[in-house]
C-alpha cells in the first residue's frame, strides 16, 4: 500500500526565485538541446525518456554463483592461488602453515587451472591448525542496479557524466534509458522541449 508524506510536512512556501526573459544564450542551448533530445537513439523506450547510470553489484549468501573467501574485514580471495598468496603473507612466520602452503604448492594448487575448491584449502589448513579459524567461503552472484542521485535527459549528459565521474561508480557501469511511466508532468516537459520552436523567440 502506498505512503504518502504529511500534508504539514509538504506544505508551499512562497516562490522568491528571481525570474527574467529569456536570453539569446539560453535559447541557443534550448534549440541545440532539442535537437539532441530528438535525434538521439531512443533505445525502443517510449517517451517521456530520461537516462540512469546502471551498476552490477554482488549480492552475497546467495544460492547459486561464484564463490569467495571473506574474513571479518571483506574478501580476501576469489581463488585457490589468491587464497594460497594471502595465507602465505599473512602466516608467513606460521611453520604449520607453511609446511601446507608446500605442499599446497608442491600440489599445484596455486596454478589459474587448479580446479581444487578454496573451502578444501580452508578445511586442511583449519584442521591442522585450528587456531584459524577468520575464514568462510560465501557464494555470490551479481544484481542490476540504478544508481541514485543520477538523472539525465540526454545519452550523451548522462555518458558525459560516467566520463568525468566514472570513478565514483563500479567499472562496468553503463548509461540505461527508462520511460517516465505516468508522470504528467514530466511528459508535458519533455513534449514542450522538444516541440515548441525556440528558435522563434529570438
Amino acid at each position: 500500500m502506498a505512503k504518502f508524506h504529511n500534508e504539514k510536512l509538504l506544505e508551499h512556501h512562497e516562490d522568491t526565485t528571481n525570474k527574467h526573459s529569456l536570453t539569446d544564450n539560453e535559447i541557443d542551448f534550448l534549440i541545440n538541446f532539442q535537437t539532441e533530445l530528438n535525434t538521439q537513439n531512443t533505445m525502443s523506450t517510449a517517451s517521456p525518456r530520461y537516462w540512469v547510470i546502471r551498476s552490477k553489484v554482488r549480492k552475497y549468501n546467495v544460492e547459486y554463483g561464484d564463490k569467495c573467501v571473506v574474513d571479518d574485514d571483506g574478501i580476501v580471495a576469489e581463488t585457490s592461488a589468491e587464497l594460497i598468496e594471502h595465507l602465505s603473507d599473512v602466516y608467513y612466520d606460521d611453520a604449520a602453515v607453511m609446511k601446507l602452503i608446500n605442499v599446497f604448492v608442491r600440489e599445484g594448487f596455486n596454478k589459474p587451472d587448479c580446479t581444487i575448491e578454496m573451502g578444501h584449502i580452508l578445511t586442511m589448513i583449519e584442521d591442522s591448525c585450528p587456531y584459524i579459524s577468520c575464514y568462510r567461503v560465501v557464494t555470490y552472484d551479481y544484481e542490476e542496479i540504478t544508481q541514485p542521485n543520477a538523472i539525465f535527459l540526454t545519452e550523451k549528459d548522462a555518458s558525459n557524466h560516467l566520463k568525468i565521474n566514472g570513478h565514483n561508480y563500479p567499472h562496468d557501469s553503463w548509461t540505461y534509458c527508462m520511460h517516465g511511466y505516468r508522470s504528467f508532468e514530466f511528459e508535458q516537459l519533455i513534449k514542450i522541449l522538444e516541440t515548441v520552436d525556440w528558435s522563434k523567440l529570438k
